[in-house]
């Protein structure tokens, strides 16, 4: 079966946010060519049962469980895995469960784009919940050995502080500090840089992983996202792979969607220090696998 597009979203308990997901592209996908592939990654709560009852007769839905917690990017694998074993589509779209679509011409955008560009893997603008738009493209290019080497290392120093919960004194500070910066600098931020400078498409920028678009380019090389990591640092990977395969990321913001931010680890931690606990401990093994991928 042909398909425009499919959609990949993958689900960790937060039942309305990927409710809304899906019903964000039901109600703005500019073709009927299209399917939506939730990936429930073993959500401990009763979700996965509540997406099938709601979904089981809906044509354009299909709802896979996975019987373990595989991460972001083997949980997305699994998606990009069914879609191109079961169709053969255009483009492959992986949102993040709390991104939403709010614009009619996605399909359309993506083809013109593709002719002008020849995108393996393409982000839109993001809008955030603050209103801002600072998420795409993100910010430098490769990260070096060094600069991976010294930010493990801090974040092993915060996770080792956050067993005696000393990192609240830390993170408190710097937390202060970041809104400070970011008051003094919003305006710019939103306005001038992101609205006027950011209204251009890039070619060979790092993109935001919350919603990536694939071409059939990428995966002549690649099968889906490397699988080393369970969450984080997937931006920095891909980037490297498709700058190393002499592949186009395109930052093309013509395309804008929504993005809540953080709903499956909030539903999850909260906001505490079980959180950062968390966050923490994942970053520095993907950190580590980065650092694996630079050495490659």
């Amino acid at each position: 079966m042909d398909l425009d597009l499919a959609f990949i979203i993958l689900h960790y308990m937060s039942l309305n946010d990927t409710v809304e997901a899906i019903e964000s592209i039901r109600k703005f996908a500019d073709t009927d060519s299209y399917k939506i592939i939730v990936i429930d990654n073993y959500s401990p709560d009763n979700s996965f049962v509540e997406l099938n009852n709601r979904y089981s007769n809906d044509s354009k839905v299909i709802i896979i469980h996975n019987d373990q917690n595989l991460g972001f990017a083997k949980g997305n694998n699994i998606g990009i895995d069914f879609v191109r074993k079961n169709f053969k589509t255009r483009f492959v779209v992986v949102m993040n469960n709390d991104t939403l679509l709010f614009q009619g011409h996605l399909f359309s955008n993506l083809c013109k784009a593709f002719s002008e560009h020849k995108f393996s893997v393409l982000g839109p603008m993001i809008i955030s919940g603050d209103g801002s738009c600072v998420s795409n493209p993100i910010e430098g290019g490769e990260m070096s050995l060094s600069e991976a080497k010294s930010r493990i290392a801090i974040t092993k120093r915060m996770h080792f502080l956050s067993k005696f919960y000393l990192d609240e004194i830390v993170y408190g500070k710097c937390r202060e500090l970041f809104r400070k910066i970011k008051k003094s600098t919003k305006e710019v931020f939103t306005k001038k840089k992101f609205c006027v400078e950011n209204y251009n498409v890039k070619v060979d920028c790092k993109l935001h992983g919350s919603f990536l678009v694939f071409s059939d380019l990428f995966f002549e090389v690649f099968d889906g996202f490397d699988p080393r990591t369970f969450l984080f640092m997937e931006e920095n990977i891909l980037y490297v792979h498709l700058v190393r395969n002499h592949l186009i990321s395109l930052y093309y913001p013509e395309i804008v969607i929504f993005h809540k931010e953080d709903a499956s680890t909030d539903k999850s931690f909260g906001n505490g220090r079980k959180k950062r606990l968390f966050i923490n401990s994942e970053n520095a093994k993907a950190i580590g696998q980065y650092i694996e991928v630079l050495n490659e």
